[in-house]
């Protein structure tokens, strides 16, 4: 019987949003301009060093993903199981 191995990631609560971006060919500088941070406080917050705010994420999802939730784009995947 297989073990199921379970491992944490810090990316896992922007793992929706990494691929909607990819999905959609949205860049890291689109989202920065859009809610107004430079490119590297956007990628700290896409890497889960810094938090989002509300209001950050709502400007993200109503400009860009209009059509998606916002648990949806920033669920947050504690575990990822892994085979």
């Amino acid at each position: 019987m297989a073990k199921t191995l379970y491992i944490e990631r810090r990316e896992n609560m922007t793992y929706n949003l990494r691929a909607e971006m990819a999905r959609l060919g949205i860049k890291n500088t689109d989202i920065s301009n859009a809610i107004k941070v430079n490119e590297k406080t956007f990628r700290n917050k896409l890497n889960g060093l810094t938090p989002f705010t509300f209001p950050e994420t709502k400007i993200i999802r109503d400009t860009f993903f209009a059509e998606l939730k916002l648990e949806y784009l920033f669920e947050n995947l504690e575990h990822k199981k892994v085979r």
